[in-house]
């Protein structure tokens, strides 16, 4: 969502939603998102997931 959001403006849920994904992302975790009545990975394909 964050990546792909191209307006200026974001909502404050929006903003908060970005700083997580973006730092769960930076820790190694899967990004799980909502699209339409299912739901998506929101990680890109450069992810590298952390190893436990």
């Amino acid at each position: 969502m964050c990546q792909e959001e191209k307006q200026i403006t974001l909502s404050v849920a929006d903003r908060f939603w970005c700083i997580g994904s973006q730092f769960a992302m930076k820790q190694g975790l899967f990004v799980i998102e909502q699209s339409g009545e299912t739901v998506r990975l929101a990680n890109d394909v450069a992810f590298q997931p952390k190893v436990w």
